[in-house]
């Protein structure tokens, strides 16, 4: 739960309305099919999605070896976030 924990704080430190409204979508279980995040470099597009990916899988099934396999994912998909 550490990796969730940093990840909710540089995303909170970054764009806090953002996180407040994706929380929100998120405990009422009202979530589009996908969001596209936008704006210059270094706002904090990334910690957001990485955010929400973690606070999705990890906090809905509370399973360390999940926690594991969502990190190990969201690692691995490094290469496939593209700047449009």
């Amino acid at each position: 739960m550490e990796d969730l924990k940093n990840l909710t704080n540089q995303a909170v430190e970054k764009q806090p309305e953002i996180v407040k409204r994706f929380n929100e979508m998120i405990d009422s279980q009202h979530l589009s099919h996908a969001y596209l995040l936008t704006g210059a470099g270094g706002i904090g597009k990334k910690d957001v999605a990485q955010w929400v990916a973690m606070r999705l899988f990890v906090l809905t099934y509370r399973d360390q070896c999940l926690v594991e396999n969502v990190k190990s994912v969201l690692e691995s998909c490094q290469d496939n976030i593209q700047m449009l």
